[in-house]
């Protein structure tokens, strides 16, 4: 088996030019004295919550299956990994995707909306045009989506959903960018049910029976885990838009000034060397199962975080443009974890798996790691 990849960058095109400065050596984080004072919220509460059994979350680091392996994906390749989800068996399953009530107010109701436009572009395109087709064949509003779909989300936890209400749900789901939602609930039908109707043209069922085999993680180990375990809603976690915290012309300027320095071609070494042995077991064995097990173990943190984000104190780059770009990156981090605290409030005491890129692992485990109400996990404890 021949497999054509590309150094697991893990980041979007756009993204990827803004990484830092190698150390040769990545070397354990050591004691800081740093000391701040402060305290740490889950410890006070700790004899409090002990009564409860608080849910586990796990944070799944992984590559953009879509980048690294955009033509030869296979499936297959994440049989063993989806056979340890499912054993984990959460409750929620969240994903890296913009939220639907977040694409509904930065395209028509925040005043800046003209400065979304780039953003929404680059990272809902394809959930706001399909749902655009599906309320013009439909002649809905996106609010009367809404509504149908809370409505009949309500009836397939209570009581289960024949066909024709299903594709009622999924045409709803779309057409209120709730597209995870959508393919979820489609993943679930007989596959003699896959067919128009209901608010679903030709269309609409052409891009959502291709998405179901689409080399993407969102879909491969968030929705169809979903779907497998029997769960009725996907909960999208992402923020974007923190992009808004530096100008256009203050991210291009700090692109050439990253132009000027070897560190892309740097970073994109070092990646290559570190995940070489579990790239060549995926060419022996077709498994992907080594390379998440390195991606989210505590010893690649260290490197992704050494590496791509050391770079922002780089002394090659605009100190004032790098330093503003790497806030922008926690702020971006930080509305994550709120995203997904938001959503196992609904669950309390449930398990949680959020499937995202592997550079947000560290961050979001260390801002959630203060919850009261939450044990963060790692994927390797599932293994043992």
């Amino acid at each position: 088996m021949t497999i054509r990849t590309r150094p697991l960058l893990g980041l979007t095109t756009v993204a990827a030019m803004l990484f830092g400065g190698i150390s040769p050596a990545i070397s354990e984080p050591q004691p800081s004295d740093r000391d701040t004072g402060s305290l740490q919220v889950s410890e006070v509460l700790s004899q409090d919550t002990a009564r409860v059994e608080a849910g586990r979350l796990l944070v799944l680091g992984s590559p953009h299956l879509s980048q690294e392996f955009p033509e030869d994906f296979d499936p297959e390749w994440l049989d063993g990994l989806r056979e340890v989800l499912k054993d984990f068996s959460p409750d929620v399953v969240a994903v890296e995707v913009l939220r639907p009530r977040d694409i509904l107010t930065k395209r028509h109701l925040d005043d800046r909306r003209d400065d979304w436009d780039v953003v929404l572009d680059m990272f809902a395109s394809g959930v706001i045009s399909r749902a655009e087709a599906v309320r013009e064949h439909g002649e809905m509003s996106w609010a009367a989506a809404r509504q149908a779909q809370r409505g009949l989300l309500e009836g397939v936890e209570a009581d289960g959903l024949d066909p024709e209400d299903r594709r009622k749900l999924i045409a709803a789901s779309l057409a209120s960018y709730d597209y995870h939602t959508g393919l979820l609930h489609w993943a679930q039908l007989e596959e003699s049910a896959r067919q128009p109707g209901q608010g679903l043209d030709e269309s609409s069922v052409d891009a959502l029976n291709n998405a179901l085999g689409a080399s993407n993680e969102a879909v491969q180990l968030g929705v169809l885990l979903a779907a497998e375990l029997g769960l009725n809603k996907i909960y999208q976690i992402d923020d974007q838009f923190s992009l808004g915290i530096q100008s256009m012309e203050d991210h291009q300027a700090l692109q050439e000034s990253l132009q000027k320095t070897d560190i892309h071609s740097e970073v994109a070494a070092v990646y290559k060397e570190a995940t070489k042995p579990a790239m060549e077991k995926l060419q022996e064995d077709g498994d992907l199962l080594p390379l998440y097990r390195q991606l989210n173990s505590r010893e690649y943190a260290v490197l992704d975080i050494g590496t791509q984000w050391a770079a922002f104190f780089d002394e090659r780059l605009d100190e004032d443009l790098a330093r503003t770009r790497m806030a922008r990156r926690e702020a971006r981090d930080l509305s994550i974890a709120a995203n997904i605290r938001e959503a196992s409030a609904h669950y309390p005491g449930k398990d949680v798996l959020v499937v995202i890129g592997a550079s947000h692992r560290p961050f979001l485990e260390s801002y959630l790691s203060d919850m009261t109400d939450l044990d963060i996990i790692q994927l390797e404890q599932l293994l043992d």
